[in-house]
């Protein structure tokens, strides 16, 4: 998985290798992004700091080759640039992020 500032992040198929990377699937955040961070346990679930676009959660299934957007959290008037998962989840079993952004 790369992110970009072209607002797309995208999953590669790198079986040929590092020089003949494949795209497989691509999904647009709404923003640049800024940094990437895999969920702790789930390895499906990617958390996306997306600059003016806010943060996003994407779902990656990458057998059938797949990204999309489980959720958005959109900021207004600040830059998002920072984001990480808790390892230790919710009471009711959620998982909970810490996001950092400026003006």
């Amino acid at each position: 998985m790369t992110g970009s500032y072209d607002e797309k992040a995208r999953l590669w198929d790198m079986r040929l290798g590092a020089t003949k990377p494949l795209a497989v699937a691509e999904v647009g955040t709404g923003g640049g992004i800024w940094r990437l961070k895999w969920h702790p346990t789930d390895p499906n679930l990617l958390l996306a700091a997306c600059m003016h676009g806010g943060f996003t959660i994407l779902h990656i299934n990458g057998a059938v080759g797949s990204v999309n957007v489980v959720e958005r959290y959109p900021h207004q008037q600040t830059l998002a640039y920072g984001a990480g998962w808790c390892s230790e989840v919710g009471s009711d079993g959620t998982s909970v992020a810490a996001t950092a952004s400026f003006l």
